[in-house]
C-alpha cells in the first residue's frame, strides 16, 4: 500500500487489502472472505471497524 493509504480509515485499508489479495490470486474469485472475527484478530481492530470493512464488498462480485 502507498503512502496515501495511511490516511484512509482502517476499514477502507482492510477492504483494500482484501481486494489486493483477490487481485493477486491469494483469494480466489468466489472464495469466502474472512469473517468479522478473523479480521478483528488479524488487524487487532474493533468489531465496529471490522463490520465497516466487510459491507464495502457486498455490491461487488468477484
Amino acid at each position: 500500500m502507498g503512502l496515501l493509504s495511511e490516511h484512509l480509515p482502517l476499514s477502507k485499508r482492510i477492504a483494500a487489502e482484501l481486494r489486493a489479495a483477490i487481485m493477486q490470486g491469494e483469494l480466489a474469485p468466489g472464495a469466502v472472505l474472512p469473517s468479522e472475527r478473523q479480521i478483528i484478530a488479524q488487524y487487532g481492530t474493533t468489531k465496529a471497524t471490522a463490520g465497516k470493512a466487510l459491507p464495502i464488498w457486498s455490491p461487488r462480485v468477484w
